[in-house]
C-alpha cells in the first residue's frame, strides 16, 4: 500500500503520527473535546496529530443501509480544519478489497507501513477488517508487537448522555433541532444549488429558493426559522423561513427543500446556499386553499423574523 507519511522539513526525515479513526460526522461537541485532547498529546509526545476517517462510509460498500450524514465530507474537512487547523485529516477510500483485508494486514500495511502511526484513538466500539474481527484489544495487541500504543476516545457527556452522532441524528429527525444544535455546537446544515421549481412562492407573494440534491440529514418535515448562507459572490447570513415538505396544499408530489429569503431581492439560480435551521416552527399540513396557506406563511414570516433576532 503507498505511503502517505508526512515529512519533517527540517531534518527530511518522515514524522510518526499519532491517528485518531473514525467517521466523525457532525464534528459535534464531543469530537471537537477529542481533537483539543489529541493536539495536546501530539505535542507532548512529538508526534503529527492527524485523523482518519474513509469515504465512502463502510456501511455503504457493504450493503448496509446507510442514513443521510449531518455532514457530507467537504463540510467535515471544513469544520474539522477550523477546530484544529493544525490537524492533518487523511481521507481513506474505503472498497471491497480494503472490507476483505484480515485486521492483522490491516494494521501492517495500511496503520504502521502506511501512516507511520506510533500512537492510535478509536472508538470503544471500533471494529476492523474482514468480517470485522478486530477490536480495540485486538488494536492493542498488534500494537504491542508491532511498536505503537492504542487507547479507546474518551467520551463526552451532556446532560448525562454521551454526546454521539446517532442521538443528534434522532434529534434531527425529531424536528428537535434547537436541542441537536446544543450537542453540534452549531445549527444543523442544509447545502445545496438553487434550481428552477414551480414558482409557487412567487405567486403567494413569497417567492423561495429551491434546493436540489441536499446530501445532509434532514429534519421532520415542517417549517423552519433558519438563516441561509451564500458563499459568493460575498459570504452572508440572510435571515429565511425554510419549508421541507410535500407541499400538500398545492398538491405536490416530491419532497422538497426551498426557502424564502427575508429582505432579499436577486436572482439565486445556480448559486451554492447553506441553510442553518435554527428553529423548528410547525410541522407541514393542508391547508383549505392558497389564500389560507398565504396567511399562514405571513404568520411563519412574522415569527421567524422574531425568533431570529432574539437569537
Amino acid at each position: 500500500m503507498k505511503s502517505v507519511l508526512s515529512v519533517d522539513e527540517a531534518t527530511g526525515r518522515a514524522r510518526a503520527r499519532l491517528l485518531a479513526i473514525g467517521n466523525f460526522d457532525g464534528v459535534h461537541r464531543g469530537h471537537q473535546a477529542l481533537l483539543g485532547h489529541l493536539l495536546s498529546e501530539a505535542v507532548a509526545l512529538g508526534l503529527e496529530p492527524s485523523l482518519m476517517t474513509f469515504d465512502p462510509h463502510p456501511a455503504q460498500v457493504l450493503g448496509k443501509r446507510v442514513i443521510a450524514p449531518l455532514t457530507d465530507l467537504s463540510r467535515k474537512r471544513q469544520l474539522l480544519s477550523s477546530v484544529a487547523p493544525t490537524l492533518e485529516v487523511l481521507v481513506q477510500p474505503f472498497d471491497l478489497t480494503l472490507a476483505q483485508m484480515e485486521p492483522e494486514r490491516f494494521v501492517r500495511e495500511l496503520l504502521v507501513d502506511g501512516y507511520r502511526v506510533q500512537r492510535v484513538v478509536v472508538g470503544a466500539n471500533f471494529r476492523f477488517g474482514k468480517d470485522r474481527k478486530g477490536d480495540l484489544s485486538t488494536l492493542m495487541a498488534l500494537g504491542a508487537e508491532l511498536g505503537f500504543s492504542a487507547a479507546a476516545m474518551p467520551l463526552v457527556t451532556d446532560g448525562g448522555e454521551v454526546i454521539s452522532s446517532s442521538r443528534i441524528r434522532a434529534l434531527v429527525q425529531a424536528g428537535e433541532v434547537v436541542a441537536a444544535a446544543g450537542l453540534l455546537g452549531r445549527p444543523h446544515r442544509l447545502t445545496g444549488s438553487v434550481v428552477q421549481g414551480r414558482q409557487l412562492g412567487r405567486q403567494l407573494g413569497f417567492p423561495t429558493a429551491n434546493l436540489d440534491a441536499v446530501p445532509e440529514l434532514l429534519p421532520a418535515l415542517g417549517v423552519y426559522a433558519c438563516r441561509v448562507y451564500a458563499s459568493a459572490p460575498a459570504l452572508r447570513a440572510w435571515p429565511a423561513v425554510c419549508n421541507i415538505g410535500m407541499r400538500p396544499t398545492v398538491d405536490g408530489t416530491a419532497l422538497s427543500v426551498e426557502v424564502h429569503l427575508l429582505a432579499f431581492s436577486g436572482d439565486l439560480y445556480g448559486r451554492s446556499l447553506g441553510v442553518d435551521l435554527v428553529q423548528r416552527l410547525r410541522e407541514e399540513k393542508r391547508f383549505a386553499g392558497i389564500d389560507a396557506l398565504r396567511e399562514q406563511i405571513t404568520r411563519d414570516v412574522v415569527e421567524a423574523q422574531a425568533v431570529l433576532s432574539a437569537g
